[in-house]
């Protein structure tokens, strides 16, 4: 639900730490849950990010 916040956590370490990654939410305020929590994966060089992030929707669906 709150793929705008894991879009700017994801951007704001990939700034910081100089490494893509990908943020998913894990816990979400919006849905009933006591707040909103993100996983935070990094990227290895050649690893294609989106194509994790899309498996990982896919197979974890809330």
């Amino acid at each position: 639900m709150c793929w705008f916040e894991g879009g700017i956590i994801a951007g704001a370490l990939e700034k910081i730490l100089k490494k893509k990654c990908l943020a998913r939410e894990i816990s979400c305020a919006g849905l009933g849950d006591d707040y909103c929590e993100f996983e935070i994966k990094f990227c290895n060089k050649g690893e294609n990010c989106e194509k994790i992030m899309m498996e990982n929707i896919k197979n974890n669906k809330k």
